[in-house]
This record gives C-alpha cells, sequence and structure tokens, in this order.
C-alpha cells in the first residue's frame, strides 16, 4: 500500500505526513495504491486560521500585562495587592488568561494596572490606597473592577493615580495629587471621584510624581513634581496646575520617575530630566535632543530608555543593571546603540523589557525575579532577549 499527497506548491509520500499551509483554504489529494494496483482518490480542504498575536503590551517592575488580537487579557509576575486581576491565584511565572475579550488598550503601574474595552469602559485592578480606581473600589482589588461605564477613549495609570480621556476630549485625574500630578491647582492626599483637569486633549502620559499630556494642536502639558527638571518647561520648579512645555508637534510620551521622553510628529526624541547622557551630565529642565529622526515609538525605564525606529530597529541607552536593555554587555551605554531588530512595540520597566516582533511574538529581557518575564520560572535575569510566546503563522497537516 503506497499513500502519495499533492497540494497546490507541495507533494509529500507516506501514510502519515507533516506539512505547513499558509492561513486560509488548501486543496489536498490523496491517492492510495493498494497492493493489487488499484487506485483510489480522495480530494479535501484544509482550513487553517489566523493564530492570535500579541497586539499590545505594558509593564511595571514586577508584572506584565499582555493583550491578544482576539482581545483577551493575559498577565504574569507579582500579584501584590491584585494588580493581575486573577483573583485568590497571586503570584504566576507565566501568562494566564484574565479576561477573554474586548480587551483594547492597558496600561500599568506598579501599584495598578488599567484596561479599557471595545464599548468604551475603563477597568481597573490593584492596590487602591488613594481611590486611583475610583470611590467605591477596595484597598486591594484582585479581580477586574469597572472604573468608568463608558466614553472613555484613553487612558495612563500611575503611582496610586489614574487619568483617562473621554470621547469629547476631556481629560479627568483621581488618586494621589500629593505632587500636583493630577493638576488641580494644589497638592491634595487622595482625588475621589474623579476631577475634570483639561478639555481637548487627545492623549494622557502618566509616571510616578508627574503627568503629561497631549492638546489636539499637538502641544505638550505637564504637570506635578519638577525636581530633577522632568517636566521640561526650563525650571526645576514643580507644578500643581499644568503648564505647556512643547508647542506643537507632540505624538506620545513616556515618563519615568526622574526623566521625560517626547516623540514628535517628525520622528524626533527629545528628553527633559535626570536622563543618562554622560558622566555628570544633570537635568536642568530644558529639552535635549537625542534622535533626530526615524523614530516611531520610545519607552523610558527608571535610568534607561528604549527608541524603535521606523525600519523596526530598536534602539537603546542608560543603566543595565538586570540586563533590562538585552545587548548581553551587563553594563549601561550612555550612547544609543542597536540591541535587536524586526520589533513593533516596545514596553520597559526598571529592571527588565518586552518587545512584540514583527511575527507578533512576545521577547524579553532583564529581571525575573517575580516571574514578569512570563517563562514559567523565576530566575535572577535575562541579560539576552529571549523568546517567550512564539507565534506560529501555519498550519499542520
Amino acid at each position: 500500500m503506497s499513500y502519495a499527497w499533492s497540494w497546490t506548491g507541495g507533494s509529500a509520500n507516506g501514510e502519515i505526513v507533516r506539512a505547513d499551509f499558509d492561513v486560509g483554504s488548501t486543496t489536498v489529494t490523496l491517492e492510495v495504491k493498494d497492493d493489487e494496483g488499484e487506485i483510489s482518490r480522495d480530494t479535501f480542504d484544509v482550513q487553517v486560521n489566523p493564530q492570535e498575536k500579541i497586539a499590545a503590551v505594558s509593564i511595571s517592575d514586577a508584572h506584565s500585562i499582555i493583550v491578544m488580537s482576539d482581545g483577551s487579557l493575559w498577565g504574569t509576575g507579582s500579584s501584590d495587592l491584585g494588580k493581575l486581576g486573577n483573583g485568590p491565584l497571586g503570584n504566576r511565572s507565566s501568562f494566564d488568561s484574565i479576561v477573554s475579550s474586548t480587551v483594547t488598550r492597558i496600561s500599568t503601574s506598579a501599584q495598578t494596572t488599567l484596561f479599557l474595552r471595545n464599548d468604551g469602559s475603563l477597568w481597573g485592578m490593584g492596590r487602591d490606597e488613594y481611590n486611583a480606581l475610583g470611590p467605591e473600589s477596595r484597598a486591594a482589588n484582585n479581580l477586574p473592577i469597572e472604573v468608568v461605564e463608558s466614553g472613555v477613549m484613553h487612558m495612563a495609570a500611575g503611582s496610586d493615580f489614574s487619568l483617562y480621556v473621554t470621547s469629547n476630549g476631556t481629560l479627568w485625574g483621581m488618586g494621589n495629587n500629593a505632587s500636583g500630578q493630577i493638576g488641580l491647582g494644589s497638592g491634595t492626599f487622595s482625588v475621589s471621584p474623579a476631577k475634570e483637569i483639561a478639555s481637548s486633549v487627545s492623549k494622557a502620559f502618566a509616571g510616578t510624581r508627574h503627568s503629561m499630556f497631549i492638546n489636539n494642536n499637538g502641544s505638550l502639558w505637564a504637570t506635578g513634581s519638577n525636581d530633577r527638571g522632568q517636566l521640561g518647561d526650563g525650571s526645576k520648579q514643580s507644578r500643581f496646575q499644568p503648564v505647556q512645555v512643547i508647542s506643537s508637534g507632540a505624538v506620545s510620551v513616556t515618563l519615568s520617575e526622574n526623566f521625560s521622553l517626547v516623540l514628535k510628529d517628525d520622528g524626533s526624541v527629545w528628553s527633559a530630566g535626570d536622563i543618562i547622557l554622560g558622566d555628570g551630565i544633570e537635568g536642568s529642565g530644558e529639552w535635549v535632543q537625542l534622535a533626530e529622526s526615524g523614530a516611531v515609538a520610545v519607552a523610558a525605564g527608571f535610568s534607561h530608555y528604549f527608541v524603535l525606529m521606523d525600519d523596526h530597529s530598536l534602539h537603546a541607552a542608560g543603566s543595565n543593571n538586570s540586563g533590562q536593555l538585552g545587548n548581553g554587555l551587563g553594563a549601561g551605554r550612555f550612547e544609543l546603540h542597536k540591541v535587536l531588530d524586526d520589533v513593533t512595540a516596545i514596553a520597559t520597566s526598571a529592571r527588565h523589557s518586552l518587545v512584540i516582533r514583527k511575527d507578533g511574538s512576545l521577547w524579553g529581557a532583564g529581571s525575573n525575579y517575580s516571574g514578569q518575564m512570563g517563562l514559567g520560572r523565576q530566575e535572577s535575569s535575562y541579560p539576552l532577549w529571549t523568546e517567550i510566546i512564539s507565534i506560529d503563522p501555519h498550519g499542520a497537516l
């Protein structure tokens, strides 16, 4: 008895064979010849559906959250005070399901996780000592709770405070405002319920003790702690209400505790605050250009940063004490240098970094002491980029 398989672009012999097919429908013909030489044929279709890919990633020092292309939400690492939203399960060392569908956007801090659903509702989980998740939440929320019922289009999780932008362009804030990071004109221990901050806003960004938002005209505004010049207003004076720091062209922002990075619409990247530019450099509150053109995304850790370029190359600079730059060198580097290719998204924290690559796979570098890399184990660090979740674009017969 012999078996001959054929399909467009390939063939194989044997009773059991393996073949890879692209996504879609492929017609396969099986021809069987018995010991008497009689031949029979059968034709059938093999349908390969697209495999879900990783759509977004956001991380804090000890936990990591991803959204898949089907809208499902997954998390790994520390579940301290419920920020993984997995109920009583606690810390995890591999990605576990949190929400099965409809998630469109995520934002994490050391205390909380926020996510948007496709109906415009805002949800959160984690510590809520300062009412960062609204007045109805508990001190610790280990399951997702609805924070805003509808109308939210953008949000940001800060250190014990939250910002969100509604569909009419209104920026709202709640939680810890001791440093003026919510921008209401004075320092307040806890803002609850949410208060209106500004109008005509497109995006908001929250750090540890300061915040920024982009106006519809591309101007950038900042409020909160400014002891390292991180607001970029030319001073080191903290602000308790928003001040304009860039007049136009702002596209995206990433905030560390002591510095800020801004991506502009010409592909340039600018920094303000205490960023590592060389020995003895101290933030002055003035914007310094880090990249002239070609950048499409930025990410800031505690004392390092990444710039993603339009050719999908990832460049990094700064501290590397936990291997978070992924260059295998151990020591930090002041100048931007390429650390990885084929990258479409980057997230970083003080001690680890995760990237999504062009094939939809997830890779990581740096600390894994809480299982935040999602590798199924807890180990000290990974100084080179390591694949965490692989995506197979083919089906198998």
